[in-house]
């Protein structure tokens, strides 16, 4: 949370709501990516939960939500974190048919997810104008 909610450069005047806006988006997006990955690491494994998935779910949820947190509605925080979420568990296991050498799955978390969060950017980020910023 500090990491996001110190990105907004200040809190003196009204960039205190930025900070407050980006902590409160952070844990929507994580909310989202945690869902989504609880739901696939269930369905995948027919009830059984593996925790790679749940901990790469949400740390490509986190990821992908960072780039604009500050500037996201909850919604659009959780549906990014459940996208970002998304990428990374459908992409892990083509990185490991690709022979790719990354046991913890820092490629999809930090690769895919991140491009998804820059791309969410441009999507879903709105005016940051009206806060004189």
């Amino acid at each position: 949370l500090a990491f996001n909610s110190g990105s907004t450069y200040g809190v003196s005047g009204f960039k205190w709501i930025y900070a407050a806006r980006a902590a409160v988006m952070t844990m929507m997006g994580s909310f989202g990516g945690g869902s989504f990955s609880i739901a696939y690491s269930m369905i995948r494994n027919k009830g059984g939960m593996d925790i790679v998935d749940l901990i790469n779910g949400i740390l490509a949820s986190l990821v992908s939500v960072t780039a604009g947190c500050f500037l996201y509605h909850a919604w659009e925080a959780i549906l990014i974190g459940a996208i970002g979420s998304a990428l990374c568990c459908l992409s892990m296991p083509l990185f490991d048919k690709m022979g790719v050498d990354d046991p913890v799955g820092a490629s999809a978390v930090h690769g895919v997810a991140g491009v998804w969060g820059v791309l969410a950017v441009g999507f879903f980020a709105d005016n940051p104008i009206p806060l004189g910023t």
